[in-house]
């Protein structure tokens, strides 16, 4: 599928949300421990405490094996919920001690399958990022 591969989280009910209006995503939280996931690898990032986090941030991510980026969600499994499928994945990232949390059925509205490996960075915003954003 062809997405942008940047997108902006923001806060919101202190959760961390995304907006992808041409798939009319629009308050998209991150949920079951990938919140958790995003404050550990921002707060290593920015190199400030996971309070200090920015309200709002990059997400620059992608299933290509070749990409550099220094975090991978690596697939461990899914379930069936109430009708929906949700992927449970593990973090592997350098000086992160091992994280886990569920992508929700969102994943599948920009892929067919649930990847075996998404490869993802985090970056501060920057005028530059948000131009790159969906």
């Amino acid at each position: 599928m062809n997405f942008s591969p940047y997108i902006k989280l923001y806060r919101k009910n202190n959760l961390w949300c995304f907006d992808y209006p041409s798939m009319g995503i629009i308050e998209e939280p991150f949920v079951e421990g990938i919140d958790d996931i995003i404050d550990a690898v921002a707060a290593r990032n920015l190199g400030v405490r996971k309070n200090h986090i920015p309200s709002e941030l990059i997400l620059r991510w992608s299933t290509d094996e070749n990409d550099p980026a220094p975090n991978k969600l690596l697939h461990l499994h899914s379930e069936e919920r109430f009708g929906q499928q949700w992927n449970r994945y593990k973090l592997h990232s350098m000086n992160i001690s091992a994280l886990e949390g569920n992508l929700c059925p969102m994943l599948l509205v920009f892929f067919k399958n649930a990847p075996d490996v998404i490869y993802f960075d985090i970056y501060q915003v920057t005028p530059e990022f948000l131009a790159l954003c969906a």
